[in-house]
């Protein structure tokens, strides 16, 4: 093998490259995340984990506040990987309990505790603490996936919700509040699950 086949090449890295080394900052930021927080994070901190120097990080995000948005959008599109698909089930009831308990497992501890701190990081660091624009924004977007939803379960099983909008938030504020309150005990995670299914199409639907 000659010796220059030895050698890294020089220049711009090709784009896999590239992809790969972003992957790998947002997964050491996340790392350290779960071990400091979001207040005590640095890049050098960062930098560490990933093996990559803070320029090539800041050639990436400018500053920690960037970051940590692209970290947070990381996690949550792939905790939502699945959820926005509605199981094929014989009924609406054991499709919404499908959806229900793939979103527990999905936000679960510690993804969920460590989101909550980061989103109220970002909001606080942009000055936007009272009006917390990012829980807000996140808030809107599964509202839509649950709204989309309540359409499929129409067509499909001839679901009536008179106001999907409201029904969407419902359900939503109900799961991520649970989640929440649980503190890490999933004792009874399956009884309250059904129970959350059940009240909640009989108040959208009657059903």
């Amino acid at each position: 093998m000659s010796r220059t086949a030895l050698l890294p090449a020089r220049g711009r890295p090709r784009a896999e490259q590239a992809g790969q080394v972003d992957e790998r900052i947002l997964e050491a930021a996340w790392a350290v995340l779960l071990e400091v927080g979001p207040e005590v994070l640095t890049l050098d901190r960062v930098a560490a984990a990933a093996r990559a120097s803070k320029q090539t990080i800041y050639a990436r995000h400018d500053g920690k506040l960037a970051l940590l948005h692209a970290v947070l959008a990381s996690r949550v599109s792939a905790a939502t990987a699945g959820l926005d698909i509605l199981a094929e089930a014989g009924t609406a009831h054991a499709a919404f309990l499908d959806l229900l308990l793939r979103a527990v497992v999905a936000f679960g501890q510690p993804e969920k505790l460590m989101l909550d701190r980061v989103i109220d990081w970002i909001d606080a660091a942009s000055g936007e603490a009272e009006a917390r624009p990012t829980r807000a924004a996140l808030a809107d977007q599964f509202c839509a996936m649950m709204a989309a939803h309540m359409a499929t379960a129409a067509g499909r099983w001839g679901l009536v919700v008179a106001d999907p909008t409201m029904a969407a938030r419902y359900w939503v504020e109900g799961v991520l509040g649970h989640l929440r309150c649980m503190a890490g005990n999933e004792a009874g995670q399956g009884v309250w699950a059904t129970c959350f299914t059940t009240y909640f199409l009989r108040g959208v639907a009657g059903g």
